[in-house]
């Protein structure tokens, strides 16, 4: 482990007061199959440190991944030099009381490692497994892996946190051909937090999932351009809500960048919507502690539609003079680590059948370049299914859905019970059907 005693030393001599560092040391073995034949495999370990330090009043900021005797040295003058030129910053913005933890539940006992030759074995079975579901798939890409890390927190008031993971990951990818030469893609992931048998079982979802994907789009068209209500598959909803949270963060209200500015205790989306911060689930970003060094906890940000509380840094809680409630996510900034949506009672059949005509959204891209973060306004490409009386039918696509998140949050009708037991991502959220949205098509 490293020794943070001589960074701090450093530190304090050259005038670095307070001064806070993050380090990771991830031990990951993996293998990628390509067409049942191994095109890459990998045992290695790989680490990082960040620090943050505070030099007559400004604040600057460092990372490396090469650490060894003179890194101590490299950091703080690197974070000094940084400072001179960095914003303003406080003492107060620096952890400076010992806390509670709450436990995490990243690294189970149950846990089993395995090896480079059993992974490699496994993924040449699933990627046989998977070829055996469709006669038009032409190739398949697996990639499994097998990680452990490491993170700690530590800064000169004494404060040091660690945190432990460990988890199996997969991802699957096909490509399909049809008889006409057409080509059609889709792709999964899935994960244990256990061993890689429970990997071997997740991977089959995944690739009828993947292959269900590239396959019934085969042919599809757009539908005629309008105004339609639309069913959101949860992983659609999931992905928009990572915009969408970003505008609950304090420091983003404080600026005037938000458009939620003002909204505590006000009705801000549909009565149907509540998300909660989830941070020590069985997650990939489950953590016990923030950006900060601040104890994670698990809140309501939205209940019944009504914005219960934002989400705070040390900044801009000691800004609000309130308590931080552990979602520091690193400049003042402030992100929940798992958010949650709670779900509905109806399966996607009976949402489907309640809006009797419109759109069932699958799959959405060009999230990076389709959406605005300040306004909300998105407009994006994306593939489903026509619903037709009630029932789910031909599949489509070539289209463009627009729109605002603010606007489609607040028009939510109902929610589906089809939240993702086995997830373990960042946002896990059910379906959700849409009063309106605009779908750009023939």
């Amino acid at each position: 482990m490293i020794d943070f005693g001589r960074f701090f030393q450093y530190g304090k001599d050259i005038g670095l007061d307070p001064y806070q560092i993050q380090y990771s040391v991830t031990d990951e073995t993996s293998v990628t199959i390509l067409d049942d034949t191994v095109q890459s495999q990998q045992i290695g370990i790989s680490q990082n440190i960040s620090g943050k330090g505070l030099y007559r009043g400004k604040t600057g900021h460092y990372s490396t991944d090469r650490i060894d005797k003179g890194t101590p040295a490299e950091m703080g003058n690197a974070i000094l030099s940084s400072a001179r030129y960095g914003k303003q910053g406080k003492r107060s913005d620096y952890l400076s009381k010992k806390m509670t933890y709450p436990p995490v539940t990243t690294s189970l006992k149950e846990f089993r490692t395995s090896d480079l030759g059993k992974l490699r074995e496994l993924a040449l079975l699933i990627s046989s497994e998977t070829r055996k579901l469709d006669e038009r798939i032409t190739q398949i890409e697996v990639s499994l892996s097998q990680v452990r890390g490491t993170t700690v927190f530590a800064n000169s008031f004494g404060i040091q946190v660690q945190q432990d993971a460990q988890f199996f990951s997969g991802s699957l990818f096909v490509v399909c051909k049809d008889a006409t030469g057409d080509t059609r893609s889709g792709g999964r992931s899935f994960f244990s937090f256990r061993n890689i048998d429970e990997l071997h079982e997740q991977s089959w979802k995944a690739a009828k999932n993947a292959l269900r994907s590239a396959v019934d789009f085969f042919g599809a068209k757009p539908v005629v351009s309008g105004d339609y209500a639309v069913l959101l598959d949860r992983r659609c909803l999931e992905r928009l809500l990572g915009f969408y949270i970003g505008q609950f963060s304090a420091k983003a209200v404080q600026k005037k960048m938000s458009l939620f500015a003002g909204k505590v205790g006000e009705r801000v989306a549909s009565d149907k919507v509540s998300l909660y911060n989830d941070p020590i689930s069985l997650s990939l970003g489950a953590c016990n502690f923030d950006a900060d060094g601040v104890p994670t906890q698990r809140f309501d940000i939205l209940k019944n539609g009504v914005l219960t509380n934002l989400l705070y840094s040390l900044e801009s809680a000691n800004i609000d003079k309130v308590e931080p409630n552990g979602c520091g996510s690193g400049n003042g900034n402030a992100y929940p680590q798992v958010l949650r949506m709670v779900p509905g009672e109806k399966n996607i059949d009976q949402l489907a059948e309640e809006i009797g005509e419109g759109i069932y959204i699958t799959d959405i891209s060009g999230l990076n370049s389709g959406i605005d973060g300040l306004t909300l306004h998105f407009s994006l490409p994306c593939e489903g299914y026509r619903i037709h009386n009630g029932k789910i039918g031909v599949a489509t696509s070539m289209i463009v859905m627009s729109g605002n998140l603010k606007d489609m949050m607040e028009n939510i009708v109902d929610l589906g019970d089809d939240v993702d037991r086995d997830s373990v991502g960042g946002i896990v959220t059910p379906s959700a059907s849409v009063l309106s949205l605009s779908i750009a098509g023939e």
